[in-house]
């Protein structure tokens, strides 16, 4: 299987790569932008990881990413940001640990076990250190049937093909595996590794913060709720390092059945939002075009907002 590391704007900072065990940067597959190469095969990774490449020059967004990894990706696949810190569950600690601490666990667990779980399941991620902590000692190491975030990938045999990919520009890393999980009833989050990410100031001004600013995410927001009602119910204020909005969801929905007062919520908050807004009807759902541009895309969803208002 393949382990990617999506990177942009920081060839200087890879907190991710840093993580890893040295010896096995080289199952590691590094992608940048074309723009950045020259500056991230000058890194002290370039001649550790697998490869450095770069996506297709159309390819200027996370969604874009997302999609075209599900689609071109020939082995199972695990993205992973490069801003997070990796952990591994420690037996004898009874918490998790830095992978130095325990060597050999991580090893397993790296190639053996998580490879293994894309054997069974089409869509599996590792848990935020936040929530996993309290989890394994009281669960176990596997939550089945539940969604992750960011280090999360689909196994080659996953139906890929069903999936809308470009509806909403924020949040690809809830949609899609939220769809891969209503296409095949089966996903996994594991916590025998997990992930804390990085509280840095430098990170706050990289990455995709240039351009998934407070109307692309309520633009998301909006759309996430239609696309899956009683399930992605509203959004508030974030006090997270990035700052900003997060979604409200309720993902034990999705395996339980989505009740009625959630699909109420979801009502209520689309309604509240075309008041908020001054909406005269929702924006529309629509998928756009690989090719159009970054800049082109966020212009065409604020066109659609102005057609909307009331």
């Amino acid at each position: 299987m393949r382990y990617v590391v999506l990177s942009y704007g920081r060839p200087d900072l890879q907190i991710t790569l840093q993580s890893i065990p040295a010896k096995h940067l080289k199952s590691v597959d590094l992608m940048v932008v074309p723009s950045e190469y020259r500056q991230y095969k000058k890194g002290w990774y370039a001649d550790k990881v697998n490869s450095i490449e770069c996506w297709p020059k159309h390819i200027d967004c996370v969604p874009k990413k997302r999609k075209y990894a599900a689609l071109n990706f020939t082995d199972d696949y695990m993205l992973i940001d490069d801003d997070i810190q990796l952990y591994v569950w420690s037996k004898e600690q009874n918490k998790f640990v830095r992978p130095d601490v325990e060597s050999k666990r991580f090893d397993r667990e790296w190639t053996e076990r998580i490879p293994s779980l894309f054997k069974k399941y089409p869509c599996v991620s590792l848990g935020n250190k936040f929530m996993a902590d309290p989890w394994v000692r009281e669960n176990g190491l596997f939550n089945k049937n539940t969604l992750g975030f960011v280090c999360s990938g689909f196994s080659r045999t996953a139906p890929v093909e069903d999936i809308k990919f470009n509806r909403v520009f924020a949040f690809t890393d809830i949609s899609l595996p939220l769809q891969m999980w209503q296409l095949t009833g089966k996903s996994l989050v594991y916590y025998g590794l997990c992930y804390n990410h990085a509280v840095r100031k430098e990170l706050l001004t990289t990455g995709m913060s240039t351009y998934r600013d407070d109307f692309v995410k309520v633009d998301s927001a909006i759309k996430m709720a239609r696309m899956f009602p009683g399930i992605v119910t509203g959004l508030k204020k974030s006090n997270a390092a990035g700052g900003g909005y997060t979604l409200t969801k309720f993902f034990s929905r999705v395996n339980k059945g989505v009740t009625q007062s959630n699909r109420d919520a979801t009502k209520d908050f689309l309604r509240e939002s075309m008041q908020k807004y001054k909406l005269r009807e929702l924006p529309r759902l629509f998928e756009y075009e690989d090719e159009m541009p970054r800049a082109e895309i966020i212009k065409l969803f604020k066109s659609n907002w102005k057609k909307a208002l009331a």
